[in-house]
């Protein structure tokens, strides 16, 4: 698991952008934060998850549009119970669109950069979030295809979502930089790291600071204005959801809770129903 900052491999070097679906099967969907240089958009078709851009969680259901902007910090989990399937879109938009600059603009211009935030989850039931979805599909036909000037037709499609985004005023502009912020990055991925490494044992909040090399103090404001989660909270959902995989197993319960670092049933408990509304055990007899 890379929970930090990825490394997107693109099938070709020369035209930087790919597709692919997530599905949740046997187990649920759990992409832990990272962030990369290239532009992602979510297209959920089927099922229910909670998507995190930035300090921001919110839930995601079919129909919906989600559009992260290069450098942002995001995850994605998927509900327990359903089946769910997200297509996604990976492009690099600093080689995939020409550079120019609007001579005489008064306003920034909405783009793909970090200082984009984009109205997530956008609806598309109606226009002209409608026309979003269309371009989306039409690339995706375009990639899998390939005819003859597909890069063009491409590039056209991903100009009109950003007119579309533009004119409809679905972005703002966001004040705060996480990718340019070298002791926010290098927070994240050695707490990060620490969590992966670590969960099943006493993390404690000291021992998180002291590894970035920060005070517990100015450590508590990073995090939560990063991930809009304190450490703590973040520790326990990261334990549940190694938890919810393990409940697919024949360990018994008391097992799995130890083994994801709770201390005691009644602490699994509270936080699998805090984060999955059922406990362990309903889950479990699903």
């Amino acid at each position: 698991m890379n929970p930090f900052c990825e490394k997107v491999i693109m099938p070709d070097q020369q035209f930087k952008i790919k597709i692919l679906i997530t599905s949740s099967f046997e187990h649920v969907m759990e992409v832990h934060p990272h962030w990369h240089d290239e532009v992602e958009i979510l297209y959920v078709s089927n099922g229910t998850a909670i998507q995190q851009v930035n300090d921001r969680f919110f839930p995601i259901v079919p129909g919906d549009l989600v559009v992260i902007s290069s450098g942002q910090l995001h995850s994605t989990y998927s509900n327990q119970g359903s089946k769910c399937d997200i297509f996604v879109l990976l492009f690099d938009a600093s080689s995939v669109l020409d550079k120019f600059e609007l001579v005489g603009k008064q306003t920034p211009s909405c783009s793909f950069n970090n200082s984009i935030l984009f109205n997530n989850p956008i609806k598309t039931v109606n226009e002209p979030e409608k026309q979003l979805l269309d371009c989306l599909l039409q690339i995706r036909k375009e990639l899998v295809i390939r005819e003859r000037a597909y890069d063009h037709c491409i590039k056209s499609l991903l100009y009109k979502m950003l007119v579309v985004l533009e004119r409809n005023d679905l972005y703002k502009i966001n004040k705060n930089d996480y990718r340019k912020n070298v002791i926010i990055r290098q927070m994240l991925e050695k707490t990060f790291n620490l969590i992966d490494a670590s969960y099943f044992e006493d993390v404690s909040l000291k021992k998180a600071a002291a590894v970035s090399n920060l005070s517990v103090q100015h450590f508590c404001r990073l995090f939560k204005k990063t991930t809009g989660m304190t450490f703590n909270d973040y520790l326990s959902f990261y334990r549940v959801n190694r938890a919810e995989k393990l409940l697919h197993s024949q360990k018994k319960i008391t097992e799995i809770a130890l083994e994801c670092g709770f201390g005691s049933m009644s602490s699994f408990i509270r936080n699998f129903k805090k984060y999955k509304n059922c406990t362990p055990s309903g889950y479990k007899n699903l």
